[in-house]
């Protein structure tokens, strides 16, 4: 399907520059692919919203195989 958009040129460049396309419209499409697809996972996080419950006294600290583990 053809479209006709009015992008800005810095937009199209800055897309064409951050995915390495030489196409621009590779690179708008690639740009739109993974902005739909970093929405859709947002989403599917924000369902988990209030799903996950912890047990009363859990701490997490105490699995840390080092003790100075900062993750």
């Amino acid at each position: 399907m053809t479209r006709t958009l009015d992008i800005a040129d810095e937009l199209v460049e800055d897309a064409r520059a951050l995915t390495g396309e030489d196409n621009e419209v590779a690179a708008v499409e690639r740009v739109l692919r993974d902005a739909l697809e970093g929405r859709r996972k947002n989403a599917t996080l924000l369902d988990l919203a209030g799903a996950v419950e912890f047990f009363e006294g859990y701490d997490p600290k105490s699995l840390r195989f080092f003790k100075n583990d900062p993750g």
